[in-house]
């Protein structure tokens, strides 16, 4: 399975760094290919964004 994980944490060192990390390892242990983008940067240097998912039942998506 190819994973992609879009990390949006400022703190390249903080919890949730340390919990993308912990999940990369297992899901390569496991024999996925997983790309990391820290979006960080790139969200300061962006003037508009846009997340688009479809709802369901008034939610997004599980998955």
């Amino acid at each position: 399975m190819n994973i992609l994980v879009l990390n949006g944490s400022p703190r390249p060192t903080g919890s949730t760094k340390q919990m993308v990390e912990a999940f990369r390892q297992g899901a390569v242990s496991a024999g996925h290919q997983v790309t990391v983008v820290d979006v960080y940067d790139l969200l300061k240097s962006a003037e508009m964004l846009v997340i688009a998912s479809p709802i369901y039942y008034h939610a997004f998506p599980g998955r």
